[in-house]
């Protein structure tokens, strides 16, 4: 047992511990035959990406079409001039 960084003797006589020496005497060759491998695992690795340019991107196209939608949408209704585009302007009576 590992106790304020000393190795200690312990009791070797608990079943707790006994359960876990029997354990691991069933699987010992296992987990000798592991000892010194390469790890299976090196090749597996978590990928960090920054996606916020591609966001942009379509988010900058997505908006470039709408407002082409827009202005064509706005060319093709017939254009109405109300009477203060009409030239006249109203008199204020102050």
């Amino acid at each position: 047992m590992c106790s304020e960084q000393h190795w200690k003797l312990c009791d070797s006589e608990t079943p707790e511990l006994r359960r876990v020496t029997e354990a691991f005497k069933t699987q010992w060759d296992v987990f000798e035959g592991s000892v010194g491998l390469e790890s299976q695992f090196k090749h597996l690795y978590k990928v960090n990406f920054d996606n916020m340019a591609s966001y942009l991107q379509k988010k900058q196209e997505r908006l470039e079409q709408e407002s082409k939608k827009r202005a064509a949408a706005n060319a093709s209704k017939p254009n109405k001039r109300n009477k203060t585009e009409s030239g006249t302007v109203p008199q204020s009576t102050s």
